[in-house]
This record gives C-alpha cells, structure tokens and sequence, in this order.
C-alpha cells in the first residue's frame, strides 16, 4: 500500500453492520488481516443453524451465542493487536465516531439510507454498502464530499532515464509506464540549454512505448545538447463527491459502474422490493415461489429465485469488492467505486425444478445432481498459500469431498510470519508448520466431512512419479501458485491427461483467474500474457546500471553464487570428473565456482571477513575502474558522449574507510560466507568495523586486452569459449552449505545481503 497508506490503515476505525450468515463475516476477516487498527462488530442477533450453513466463522458450538462474540474471538486469533468493540444496537447513531467508515452488509436499505445520510453530515463519516443473496449482488460507496485521491491507480510507477529530448516536446526514453494525460517532472539532467525543462511540471499529450510527448507553449532551444537525465511521475490529487445513499436511489439514473445498466438497476430495485419477502424464507422451487415470481421480468427471475441462499463463492466475491471499497476509502489511495457496482451470475442455476433429498439451502436451490458432483468430487490443490486458503475454505462452504471424493493439497513450504497477514488457516503457533497439514487440520476443524489428504511434494519433472500418482482420477486441478513455471508444468500435465484446471493469481490489489477446459478454452501455457515491463538487457544490468531496479537485479543474480558455489565445491569432493558432463559454460562456471570457494583453511569468522573484503575490492573498485580504462569519462562514439542516453559514468570505492553502505556490505557478506563453510558466525557489528580498520585496498591493474560489451548484441559475439580448470590445490572443505535464496527469513542475512550489495553497487 505504501507508507502513508499504511499508517492510515493502522490507525483506521471501520463499523461492520450486520453479521447474520457469512457475508459480513467474510468482510471482517478481510479486514482483520489488511491492518485495520479498530473494528466495531454491530449485531444483537444470536448464531443459528442457517448462520452455521452459510459461514465459515460460525461452528456447532457457536449455536445460541451472540454473533458479535463469537467473531470478536476469531477477528483477535487473526490479528492480535486488532482492537475489537461490540455494539448491539446500529441504530442509535450517536455510537459512530467521526471520520470513520461504515459497512452495512446485508442491512434493510431504508435503515441505511436513514443511517449514511446522518452519518456523512453530522460525523463525516464514509459508508460501504453491500446486499448480497443466492446469485447477485451489489456494492454501494459513499466516500462522502471532497475525498481526495493522490494516486489513482495504485501502480508503482518508477522514474525512467530518457535517451534523447526533442525540440517540439517528444522525449525518447527507456520503456515507460506513463499514460496520455499525467504530469511529468524532470531531474539530473545533464546537457547544453536544458532549463525550459527545470522546475516545471509537463502534461503528457501523446505516449508510445519508448517515447511520450509534453505540451510546450513553444519549442526548446535550438541550441539545446541533451546528455542525461531521468522522467518522474507527478501524483495529481482528484477530488471525488459522492451522493448520499437515497440521493442516488432517487437519481434519474443512478451512478452505476456497469456494461449493463439496465440489469444492473434491476438488480438493485429487485433487492430492495424482496426485502420483506427474504425474510418469509420460501423455498426456491415451491409453488409459493412460482406465484412469486410471476411478478418479476423473466431476466431477473433467477435472483429471485436463489434470494434466502447465501452461496460461499459469492460471498467471498461481494465481501472482497466491499472490502477493498474499504482499504480505499480509508487509505485515500486508488479510485473508489462511484458509486454502484452490480454482480451477477445466473447460469448455474438449473433450468428446471430439480430433485432435492435433503433440507440444506444449497441442496434446495440447486438440487440433488449438483450437489451429489460436489460431494464426490476428487481435487488437486496444488499450493497452499493465501489463494489457497481461500478456495478451501469456499469448497468447505460447498460440502465438497464429503461423501466419495477426496481434496488432495500438496504444497512443499513451511508458513512464514509474513504469510500471517494474508492465509487466514495460520495462526502464530503454526510458524515453522507445513502449510497443506496445517491448512486441512484447520478446515476439518470447520467441516469435518471432508475427505482430505495432505501432501508435502513439489510437483515438478524430478518428481514424476508423484505428479503421476496425485493426478490419477482427479475430476479437476486448482493452481494455487506464487510461480509461472510451476502453473505450465501443471497445465502441461493436466492438458496431457484432459483434466479441467482452475488457473488463478493475486498481486496487491490484483487478481485474475482462468478457467481451462479441455476443448473449450485455450490453455494457460498457449494464453499471451503481456509482456514483463520488468525485463533489462544483460548488459544494463551486467556493466550500465541507472536505477535502482538494475542494481537489486544485479545483486539478486549475484547472490545464486553462494548457493551454486557450495554444490559444486560438494559436486566436486564427490566426483572431481563431475564436470566433464557439462555445457562448456556450465564446466567454466563450475570450475570458477569451485576456485572461489577452496584453498584457503577457513576456520574463523576473520576468514570469511577476508572473503568479503576481496568480493567488496573486486566488485566496486577493480571492476568500475576496468570499466572506466575500456570506456572513459569523456569518451566518444560516433562524435557523441558514451556516458550519455541513460548510460551513468560510475566512480569506484577507493578506500575502506568506515560507512554505513561498507559495513552493512561486509556484515552481510562475512555472516553468509560463515554460512557457506559452517562456521559460526556469533560475531557483532562493532566486530567487524574493527576488523575493516586494518583493511587496505588491493592495487588493481587494469587489463589492457580485456574487452566490455557496449550491448547485448556484443556480449553475444564476445562470449567466452576458453576452458579453465580447478586450481592445484590439496586443501579443499570437507563439505560446503549450499545458501539457498528465502526471502521471509530475517535472520538468515540473505535479503540483507542483496540490500547492501544493491547499495554499494548504486552508489558507484
């Protein structure tokens, strides 16, 4: 969300009104896990069977106890530091706060009108209103008057190095994310008569790929001789006004985010005209029901219809567009919904009166066969995190599994602290726990019916075996992946075996899903995603850096040394022919790898020190100033600066002398060699800025035949072909420690490790 969208989440106050069945429960698990600071649970009702039928949060023991009560005692497992109040009285407006934000889930709209309109005047107060039943529903937001947005999109927009201004306003640039319409500034640039350009905000009048256009009241200089210089982002603030819940009821035509107005407005009226008849509970094919709907177009009959089921599926999909309407009201960030928003799915309902043997709401609305696939269904679930949890969950809800079929998980990781704030199955206890046993002994805790086996295996090409025997009599696969080259693998598999798989992933407010059915749809790995906007040349990132996003890229590349080193030096103990088995390259790389790690008795941290004191000289002094030998500050091509057109001519580290950036970088490099040779690495900080006082920079001699690569296209021509060999030596570690990159470890160094290393890297 970002920093300041953080602070506000964690000192926000939301109201959630209506707890009956699983909706606004649903919303306060969303929100409990997002940060909110205080959470007043608004219900007077008690939990019964029908709640239990529809939410994830009632059980059995819960029956005959207070609503608020039992969902305080869940809300807190999930958030320890959530501050959770309970009122059972919503009416009575003096209990809302000022400049808070009321959710109203399922709530009798003409209390909510009465409500959201004394609320914004009297408390400036911001509402949520979500009504949601059997197969539609719909999302009201009132972000009250003068809401103001300071970024609409929410998208992280880096600044990009522009290669060339042009005098009529069209700048030539990196790959940009900047869209017709925003501001642009302009900072370190570099040149002759570029000052039109200085401390001014551009407005964006026409953008390409690697190019946009700025509105200029007249053009640049003649004169003007561009170098460098980078292109910023300017977050404009929009201003919103939004009507009260009644002023749009009473709208000509109201506000509605929709393709399909018309059925959206029917919707909304629908809702409002049934909310007496939702509460008589007739059931969905009886004859009353019938008489019912004879009233209502034939287009709207199915909502009403299913009105009285509450479907888990669709309350997870209505309470995330309400609690994301939430985060944004409450963070001032993104563009809130203004000010409807409709949600529909009529074709699952049968066509015709089906046969139903059991009492269940789910059963009544949908029948025997649908119902009796569901319990006999056989699944994959390949992945266990915060999607993963989830569609537990809503299969839970579905009685999936619960007669002859059986939901198997598998998922390799073991839950980290971070997973907390977004897989609501882990609690704090489970820290260090598999993920897929952990997940099923928390739904079997729900829904005990479930036939579920847990699994600890990656599925992948080393393991074929596995991949064969999990898949065999599968009715469907679900992804619930973090990886791209794990979701092929599994749709090559489920293509090759004709199983229908669900294909889904999220990334902050983002999300997609994809279902692949044999014959019907195209499959996940035949789909054209766009293209990564996050990919650099080799060379950029090998010997040009100009941002910070090539100096991480780098360090993360970097890093695979500590893990690849080690396994070849343990390759190599094991079989010193090992590598005649290689590529030429792989044999060379194996062959550096293990010169690195040997010859040396490393038996203190010192040592390790001395390893990192070389990495440091290497990497920041002889390698920049090698760069700067094959390429100097004033050198020309074609009559034009090298170091020009987003190319930074870079300055080495001459000394050791003591700064935050050094230590961290030695820090962080002595602890991961410790790590490589098992080596215990108990010492301080203050440790090792006395070790580097004796440090004295290596004098490097730069290599007069050694060639760089102005491009990728010469870096292709100049790759190596020589073939180097192990150093003779006779010492060599008994066993080295592969580092394997985990990035959720805080005390494994290794994010502290591409952190510093970054650092070092941009400020040369």
């Amino acid at each position: 969300f970002g920093q300041q969208a953080s602070i506000r989440i964690n000192n926000s106050t939301v109201y959630i009104i209506g707890l009956e069945g699983g909706l606004g429960c649903e919303i306060a698990k969303n929100l409990a896990l997002s940060g909110i600071k205080n959470i007043i649970l608004c219900d007077s009702g008690i939990v019964t069977k029908k709640d239990i039928e529809f939410s994830y949060y009632y059980k059995d023991d819960s029956c005959g106890k207070l609503r608020t009560t039992v969902l305080k005692k869940y809300l807190q497992e999930l958030n320890p530091i959530l501050v959770i109040e309970e009122y059972n009285d919503h009416l009575k407006t003096n209990i809302y706060k000022r400049n808070s934000v009321l959710v109203f889930a399922n709530i009798n709209s003409d209390e909510v009108t009465s409500i959201n309109h004394t609320v914004r005047t009297e408390y400036n107060c911001k509402t949520v209103y979500v009504y949601s039943s059997g197969l539609a529903g719909y999302v009201f937001v009132d972000a009250n008057k003068d809401h103001i947005v300071y970024d609409l999109a929410g998208e992280n927009i880096t600044p990009v190095n522009i290669t060339n201004v042009n005098r009529d306003g069209k700048i030539n640039c990196e790959k940009h994310q900047f869209q017709f319409g925003d501001y642009v500034t302009f900072s370190e640039m570099k040149g002759d008569n570029l000052e039109e350009l200085a401390q001014k905000e551009f407005k964006i009048i026409n953008t390409d790929t690697f190019s946009f256009t700025i509105k200029l009241e007249k053009e640049l200089s003649a004169d003007l001789n561009f170098i460098n210089g980078i292109a910023n982002i300017v977050q404009k603030p929009t201003t919103f006004n939004h009507l009260s819940f009644g002023e749009q009821l009473f709208k000509t035509e109201m506000d509605i985010n929709t393709f399909d107005y018309e059925m959206s407005e029917k919707i909304i009226q629908t809702f409002r005209t049934c909310e007496i008849f939702k509460a008589d509970n007739i059931m969905p094919w009886s004859d009353q029901m019938e008489d019912h709907l004879s009233t209502f177009d034939e287009n709207i009959q199915p909502l009403v219809r299913s009105l009285g089921v509450e479907i888990g599926p669709v309350n997870s999909i209505m309470a995330g567009f309400a609690s994301t309407e939430v985060i944004k009201l409450v963070t001032f960030k993104y563009t809130p919904v203004s000010q409807l928003l409709t949600w529909h799915d009529f074709s699952c309902l049968p066509s015709s009166k089906p046969m139903s043997s059991n009492s269940s709401h789910l059963n009544q609305l949908f029948g025997d066969e649908i119902t009796n696939k569901l319990n006999e269904m056989n699944i994959l679930m390949v992945g266990c995190g915060a999607l993963g949890c989830e569609w537990l969950k809503n299969m839970s809800l579905l009685n999936v599994a619960t007669t002859t079929g059986q939901i198997d998980v598998t998922d390799p990781d073991h839950i980290e602290r971070s997973n907390l704030s977004r897989q609501f199955l882990f609690r704090p206890e489970n820290v260090g726990s598999s993920k897929s046993k952990t997940a099923i002994n928390s739904v079997l805790g729900f829904n005990s019916r479930m036939n579920m086996l847990a699994f600890e295996n990656k599925m992948s090409n080393d393991d074929k075996d596995f991949t064969d025997k999990i898949m065999e009599g599968k009715t469907v696969i679900i992804n619930a992946l973090d990886n791209i080259k794990a979701r092929r693998y599994i749709d090559g598999e489920c293509f090759n075996r004709n199983i229908p798989l669900f294909e889904s992933g999220t990334m902050g407010m983002k999300g997609n899903t994809q279902p692949v059915i044999p014959f019907l749809t195209e499959t996940y790995s035949n789909s054209n995603d766009p293209e990564d906007t996050n990919e650099f040349p080799v060379c950029t990132i090998k010997n040009f850096p100009n941002s910070i996003q090539h100096t991480i890229h780098w360090a993360r590349d970097y890093f695979e040394l500590f893990n690849r080193g080690p396994a070849n030096v343990n390759k190599y103990i094991n079989n010193s022919a090992f590598t005649e088995d290689l590529s030429l390259f792989e044999a060379n790389q194996a062959k550096e790898d293990i010169n690195h790690f040997v010859g040396r008795n490393v038996s203190t941290w010192k040592v390790c020190a001395d390893f990192a004191k070389e990495m440091f000289e290497k990497e920041f002094n002889h390698n920049i100033k090698q760069l700067l030998h094959c390429f100097p500050k004033n050198h020309l091509i074609d009559d034009k600066p090298f170091w020009s057109s987003g190319k930074k001519c870079p300055a080495p580290f001459e000394t050791f002398e003591i700064s935050q950036y050094l230590v961290d970088f030695i820090e962080a490099t002595t602890h991961i060699y410790c790590r490589c040779f098992g080596v215990p690495d108990s010492f301080t900080r203050s440790d090792v800025e006395d070790y580097i006082k004796t440090f004295t920079m290596t004098e490097f001699q730069v290599d007069d035949k050694k060639k760089i690569a102005k491009n990728d296209t010469e870096l292709k021509e100049m790759a190596t072909s020589t073939d180097s060999s192990v150093l003779s030596c006779e010492l060599y570690p008994q066993q080295c420690y592969p580092q394997e990159f985990e990035k959720d470890d805080d005390t494994n160094w290794h994010v502290k490790w591409i952190t510093s290393a970054s650092n070092c890297r941009a400020i040369n």
